[in-house]
C-alpha cells in the first residue's frame, strides 16, 4: 500500500504540533493534507528541532517515492493493456492462418487429383485424334492456372505466417519486459513499505513546536 501523509496539525493548545500517519489504497489520487483532531490525552515527546528537519526531509522523500509509485502503476497498467490488445489480434491472425492453411489444403487435394487425372488420360490419349488431344492441352492449361493460383496463394500464407511469428516474438520481448518492469515495482512496494514503517517508528504522531517547523521551512 502507498501511505499519504497528513499535514502536520494546526496550533493546539500547548504550542506544539504532532506528525499523523494515514494510508490510502493503491489507486487513489495524489496523497491529501489534512488535520486531524489531536488526542488530548495522549502525550508523546516533543522532536528536537534536528529531529523534526530529519522528519520533514523523510516525509518529503517517502511521499515523493509513493507518487512515483502510483506513476509507475498506471504505467505498469498501460503496458498490461496493450500486451492484451496484441494477444487479442494475434489470435484473430492466428485463427485466419488456420483457416487460410485449411482452405488451401483443400486446393491443394484438388490440383493433385486433376494431375493425376491428367496423367490417365495422357497415357490413353489417342495421338492422332485431334481434338482429343486439343481438349487434353485445355484441361492441362486450365491446370497450370490452378497450380499457379495455389502457389501464389501458397506464398500469401507464408507472408501471413511469418508476420504472424514476428508478431508474437514482439509480444514475448512485452511480456518479459513487463514482468521485469512489474519485479521492479514490487520491489519498490516493498521499499516504500519499510521507509512508511521506519517514518512511523520515528515520526509517527509526535509532537513539535510549530516555530520549529516555520524555521525549518524558512532554511534557519
Amino acid at each position: 500500500m502507498i501511505p499519504a501523509f497528513l499535514e502536520p496539525a494546526s496550533t493546539m493548545r500547548s504550542s506544539t504540533c504532532s506528525f499523523l500517519l494515514a494510508l490510502t489504497l493503491l489507486g487513489t489520487s495524489a496523497a491529501t493534507w489534512a488535520a486531524d483532531p489531536p488526542k488530548a490525552a495522549k502525550k508523546t515527546p516533543l522532536l528536537t528541532k534536528e529531529q523534526l528537519s530529519a522528519c520533514l526531509a523523510t516525509q518529503k522523500s517517502v511521499q515523493e517515492h509513493a507518487d512515483a509509485t502510483l506513476k509507475e502503476q498506471a504505467a505498469l497498467k498501460d503496458d498490461k493493456a496493450e500486451i492484451t490488445r496484441r494477444e487479442t489480434a494475434l489470435k484473430d491472425q492466428k485463427d485466419e492462418v488456420v483457416r487460410q492453411q485449411a482452405a488451401l489444403k483443400g486446393q491443394k487435394d484438388e490440383v493433385e487429383a486433376r494431375n493425376a487425372a491428367l496423367k490417365d488420360e495422357q497415357a490413353a490419349l489417342k495421338k492422332n485424334d485431334k481434338d482429343a488431344v486439343n481438349a487434353f492441352n485445355a484441361k492441362v492449361q486450365e491446370n497450370e492456372t490452378a497450380v499457379g493460383n495455389f502457389n501464389a496463394k501458397r506464398v500469401d500464407l507464408q507472408k501471413l505466417a511469418d508476420d504472424f511469428n514476428a508478431k508474437v516474438a514482439e509480444r514475448d520481448k512485452l511480456v518479459d519486459a513487463y514482468n521485469t518492469r512489474s519485479n521492479a515495482y514490487n520491489a519498490s512496494i516493498d521499499a516504500l513499505q519499510t521507509e512508511r514503517d521506519g517514518f512511523a517508528q520515528k515520526c509517527g504522531d509526535r509532537r513539535y513546536f510549530e516555530e520549529d517547523e516555520t524555521a525549518i521551512k524558512k532554511g534557519k
